[in-house]
């Protein structure tokens, strides 16, 4: 394989937004449109999954990173006043990708209603809003919504330095299905990276678009500690035999871009 984790490619819907917390007062008529699509694979649950919401961004009015952390401290002082814990990442671009975009803004949530309850305590404050103008002074967004699940978490991963996140961003081949495909393609994977040291610290997870305008299927993300992390376990997938069946499967199934990027948690729930 080539590059087994590829590239995260979000394009830009129209509508714009700024970071914040959650969209979802902006995005009912959507958000509702999007779980009725994909209701029936949530019936016989009582909650979903984990979601993520994510945020494309670029940097406006001259500001920076110093600017954005000002603004996410702003941040951080809103949501303890309303009670909310959240977990938030950010990322910056390393390779592979248009030059188009800044950074990844992710928020994310123990589930659906999750989302929806934060979103509504969030708007419905003084504190959100007013954290919410801090932010449109310095960054214009795009949004998106997805599901998140986690395949593979092994060893131990660091958050500082930044780890190294490698990302598939794919579409279906023709005559393969996210109800058949996709789950026999993990099983392979969780099989073949489990048994390479190269993987030895590792965590990997999919993220599926509920409300997006991009015609991607599935994303695969995979973060590991460092770059050399990652490049070594890119040797060992393109160089094994286990590795090159794994490629071969990937390559029938899924029709990918890639991409590199620096991660780190900015906002913990702990």
């Amino acid at each position: 394989m080539t590059r087994f984790l590829k590239q995260f490619t979000l394009k830009h819907p129209t509508l714009k937004s700024s970071i914040p917390m959650s969209a979802a007062k902006r995005c009912v008529s959507l958000l509702l449109l999007g779980f009725f699509s994909i209701a029936s694979s949530f019936a016989q649950a009582a909650e979903t999954g984990e979601m993520r919401e994510a945020y494309v961004c670029n940097y406006i009015n001259g500001a920076d990173k110093d600017d954005l952390m000002k603004a996410r401290d702003n941040l951080v002082k809103a949501l303890d006043k309303l009670g909310i814990k959240q977990n938030t990442f950010l990322w910056e671009p390393m390779t592979g990708t248009s030059g188009e975009i800044d950074f990844l803004w992710f928020n994310n949530y123990e589930n659906l209603n999750a989302f929806g309850t934060t979103g509504d305590t969030y708007w419905g404050s003084t504190e959100g809003p007013a954290a919410q103008a801090k932010f449109d002074e310095i960054v214009e967004c795009t949004s998106s919504l997805s599901t998140r699940q986690q395949f593979i978490n092994q060893g131990t991963l660091g958050d500082n330095p930044p780890v190294t996140i490698s990302v598939s961003s794919c579409q279906l081949n023709h005559g393969h299905t996210m109800d058949g495909s996709v789950p026999d393609f993990v099983s392979h994977l969780q099989d073949t990276l489990g048994g390479m040291d190269e993987f030895e610290n590792f965590m990997g997870y999919t993220m599926a678009p509920m409300l997006s305008q991009t015609d991607v299927d599935i994303r695969f993300v995979a973060v590991y500690n460092s770059t050399s992390d990652y490049a070594a376990a890119m040797t060992a997938l393109q160089t094994t035999e286990a590795g090159q069946m794994l490629g071969r499967h990937f390559r029938t199934v899924f029709d990918c871009k890639s991409s590199l990027w620096s991660g780190e948690r900015i906002i913990s729930s702990d």
